[in-house]
Formats: structure tokens, sequence, C-alpha cells
């Protein structure tokens, strides 16, 4: 009877069994499958499989190695370092009979320890191959892939993979002292951070001593025996602090080593004038030559020399000590504090880069205001626009006091008191010539060195456009020429006659008088109660006597 059904194809039970009275009994065993249903079309409960390419053959326990995912035709997902259809076998990249040891390329626990069958990779941990770790605990992942705790660095290239040795750094990485590599510590080899080295030689894994030659807590101070900084300092996590007074000397180090107190100070100062002070712009200390103990006389470089006490005093060998100069030639120094033997400030009152400079006591200001401060001390002003001056010692000090022949209040501007009051008057802006048509019209030479608007230093020149430049013609002339006649310039209780207006003729001249010969000559009348000399007009042809003419010859006028 049809009690058993049939595919499509024809076949009984799916394939999966055989047609019995009571119909399908289905396969249930490992070779043809654990199956179940009337048409013997699923899988029995506890096995998966596909129906043609995967029978039910699989179990899902997944041999206690992993878990069933029931979804679609189900499968297992394999717990770490186990793989295969139900779990059954290593899965790619690892070993051991229980799959607990990572490989990479090729290499056991990657190279950095040792595969066991129930505890996974056993890690080196050695100062020879490195310290190394598992990734992770457990079965989770046992690679040998990291370092131990307080061991670094992991090789960077391959990381895995790489048989390099690495993780070989303790905790404090070199002991806070040095720089990690593959192949151990790189120890600090500097002033600032110290000069170490390692305690032990295999593979410099430390940096916990000090180099040969260097001691204290940062092993950055220069050691000679047990003496540290060569006795001429105090050591400290900083290095060398050197000695520095009169009581120890001034110590340094050479300019090329770590601080170590080994020599006389070497010092490098700003050249900027602050005040009264300037510094050198470099000193070394020393005694009775540079660098020689007891690091005391600063030496200043000038040029290919060095100059002792920077050149500002004398090293006085019982003292141990600059004795500053007060002169003209080095300068008026003095210390800018007792325990520094350096002559680096001007005494009281004076001033200027060499301290050569007198300044007032109250202001300050150098050279009496009136002149320039320079290395050689006082240059006074020298100019019609600044007034000229010149240095003068006095008990009261070096002041720029007005150069002969100018004085006050003229600010040093009046030459020869204007050449007298007939010609200017002496004001605090210079000489103010006469420029009338009675007084003259007066100037000094036309530069500016002599003149400034209005004002001339003397009043000793014509000004532009005038001749006459004598007592007589007082620079009036401007449009005829003007010549002075020989002899006295006055005229005194002689004879004169107009022979035309405003021209007189000397008459009656004795033998070997002035003017032997006849002239005829242009006058100003001059009458000594009058405060100027007004010009007179006379009539032709009028005598007078006993009067003072000052007279001018009239150009092309002379008579014999």
């Amino acid at each position: 009877s049809c009690v058993c059904a049939v595919a499509s194809d024809g076949t009984v039970c799916s394939g999966h069994g055989l047609c019995g009275q009571s119909g399908c009994q289905c396969f249930n065993d490992p070779v043809n499958g654990y199956w179940t249903g009337a048409s013997c079309g699923s899988c029995a409960s506890g096995y998966f499989g596909s129906t043609l390419a995967q029978p039910c053959t699989y179990s899902t326990t997944c041999g206690n190695r992993g878990t069933f995912d029931s979804s679609g035709l189900g499968s297992c997902v394999c717990n770490l370092g186990w793989g295969g259809v139900t779990c059954g076998q290593c899965a790619t990249g690892w070993e051991g009979a229980n799959c607990l040891c990572k490989m990479d390329n090729g290499l056991t626990c990657s190279g950095h320890g040792t595969c066991d069958d129930n505890l996974g990779c056993l890690c080196y941990g050695d100062d020879q191959r490195g310290h190394w770790a598992n990734a992770g605990s457990g079965a989770t992942r046992q690679d040998c892939g990291q370092c131990a705790t307080g061991y670094s660095p992991v090789p960077s290239t391959g990381a895995y993979g790489t048989a390099a040795v690495g993780c070989l750094c303790n905790s404090t990485v070199c002991d806070g002292h040095g720089t990690c590599s593959y192949t151990g510590c790189t120890c600090s080899q500097s002033p600032t951070t110290g000069y170490w080295m390692s305690s032990t030689s295999a593979n410099n894994l430390h940096c916990d001593i000090c180099s040969p030659g260097y001691g204290g807590p940062n092993c950055n101070c220069d050691r000679d025996g047990s003496v540290l900084c060569n006795g001429h300092g105090v050591c400290s996590s900083q290095g060398c602090t050197c000695a520095a007074s009169l009581a120890t000397g001034y110590y340094g180090s050479t300019l090329t080593a770590p601080v170590n107190c080994v020599q006389c100070a070497h010092l490098t100062y700003s050249t900027t004038v602050t005040g009264s002070q300037q510094l050198s712009a470099e000193t070394w200390f020393g005694g009775s030559s540079r660098n020689i103990a007891p690091c005391l006389n600063p030496y200043r470089a000038s040029g290919n020399a060095w100059l002792s006490c920077w050149g500002r005093g004398n090293w006085n060998n019982t003292l141990n000590l600059c004795l500053c100069a007060d002169d003209d030639i080095l300068g008026h120094w003095n210390y800018s504090s007792p325990s520094q033997p350096v002559c680096d400030i001007c005494r009281p009152g004076w001033s200027g880069p060499s301290c050569k400079c007198w300044a007032d006591l109250y202001t300050g200001v150098p050279c009496s205001s009136h002149g320039q401060c320079t290395d050689s001390g006082c240059v006074c002003n020298s100019g019609f626009s600044t007034g000229f001056w010149a240095l003068n010692v006095s008990s009261a000090g070096y002041t720029c006091t007005c150069q002969s022949g100018y004085g006050d209040p003229s600010n040093c501007r009046c030459l020869n008191s204007c050449n007298g009051p007939s010609r200017g008057n002496c004001t605090a802006s210079g000489c103010l010539c006469y420029r009338d048509p009675v007084m003259g019209y007066y100037s000094s030479l036309p530069d500016s060195n002599h003149t400034s608007g209005p004002y001339s230093v003397d009043c000793s020149q014509c000004m532009e456009g005038y001749r006459g430049n004598d007592a007589v013609t007082k620079c009036l002339c401007s449009t005829t020429t003007c010549d002075v006649l020989s002899g006295s310039s006055e005229i005194t209780d002689y004879p004169v006659n107009i022979s035309s207006l405003g021209a007189v003729v000397l008459i009656s001249v004795p033998s070997g008088g002035l003017f032997a010969n006849n002239m005829t000559v242009q006058f100003t009348y001059v009458n000594p109660s009058e405060s100027t000399y007004p010009t007179k007009t006379l009539a032709a042809t009028q005598l007078f006597l006993g009067l003072t003419f000052r007279v001018t010859l009239q150009a092309g006028s002379a008579a014999s």
C-alpha cells in the first residue's frame, strides 16, 4: 500500500530512509546521517547538515569547542584556536594538542616562547631573549606578542613574527636615565641628564651607575677620585654649582665640557650700557694671569689682548683684589657690590662708557649738558647751534665752559662781544648785529656754523650786499665803491671848505700833516654829545673850524 512518501524525482523517503509497512524508517547512523520526519527530510535532534552536500552527520555539540548557530542550515562557531565544521581541529595559525599556541609567520609563540599542550605559550623571561607575555589570559590569546609587565619595547617591524630581541628594558625604562632599543638601554650622556652606564654588561639592561669621572645624585658632577666638582663647587641633582665669591674665587668649566669647576670662570656679558654701567662682552677670572687661580681677577677681551681688571684698575697680588682706577686714563671706576670684584660701575659723579665724563651730582647729566660723553670722555659742543664750548678741569670736576673769546649770557655763541657795541648786541641766541642806515649793516661769515636767522657768532663782516667794513664807512656802502682814507679816520680842528653840496675839501693843511693832498670827500658830521652820528647837509662855500668829521672817499673824486 502507498504508506511512504515519494518525491517528485521518484525517490522514496527523501533518499534518507527505507519504506516499511508502517512508513519511512529514517537512517540513523554516522554513514548515512541522522534523519527524522515522515519523509526523512530533516536532521534528527542534535545534528545538522544539508540534505545533499552535508548529510545530517554533524553534532550540534560542536565537539564542546564551540557553539551551534541554528540559523539557516546551522553551523558551529568555534572557540579561539579551533576550526573545522564541528571545531575538531586547530584553526589556521594555531598549534598544540589543544590548539592553545598562536603562531606568527610560522614561528611558534611568535618566536618568543615554547608551546605547552595544556598551558599554551610559555613565554621567555630572561635578559638574553627578552621578557615576553601573552596578549590575553587563559585561552583567549597565547602568542607571547607583548612585553611582560614593566618591560619594553616590542619590535616595531612585524611585531609578532619578528624574532628580534626586545622587551629587555626594565619598568623605569633604563632606570630613568636612558632610552630603550631592541638591544637594550642607551644611557644618557649629557650635562643635563647625567652621564650614566649599566652595572651589568648583558645587553646594557640598566642605566644605574655613573660613568667613570662623574658622580653626584644625577651623575652630572665632574669627579676626581672622591672629590666632586674639582673641589671648587657644590654638587646637586642639577650638577656642579661652581664657587663664585671673593672668599673662594670664581670658577667655571671648559667651554666644551659639562660644568666641572675645573678652571676659572668664563662669563659672557651683554654690551648694553645701563646707566653708568657697561658690561664687558667677554670675561675670564684669573689671578696674576688669565685662568690661573685664585680666579678673582676679571680679564676682559680687547682685540687680541686680555685686559687685567677689565682694563679698569690694577690687580693686587697681596689683597687678591682689583684696585679700581680713579683717573682720566682708565676712568673713574668702582664695584657694584662688595662681593663682586669687577670694576663695573662709575664712581659717584662720573658716567659714560669709560666713566670719564663728569656728571652733575643732582641731575646726573654729563658734560654740563653742553657736550657728548664718549669713550674718551666729554667732547664739548662747538658750533653756533649748540654754542662754542671747551673742556674745563677744576676742583668742581670736569665741565664744558665757553671757549676763549666767548662768554655768557650768550650760551657761548657771541665771539669777542660781537666786535663791540658799535656793531651789535650779545643775546642768548647769539649776536644781534646792527642792520640799519645809521649804525651800519653787519653780520658774520655766511654759513651755518656762524649764522642762524638774524643771529650770528660775531659782527665782524659786512652784511651781504654791503661794503666798507671799517669804523668810518660802517658797512654802509651798497651802490658805490667805498675805500677808507689812509691815515686817521677822524679830522679834528682842520679847516674844511664846502666846494659843493655834500662835498668837503681840506684846506690849509700844514706840511707833514694829515692828508697832504687836498681830497674831495663825503662826510658825516660828528657831535660827541649826540648818541648817534646823524648825517649833516652843509651849504657850499661854508667854512667850518674846530669840527670832527668821519669821512669816506667818494669814488673818483680825489684831487691833487
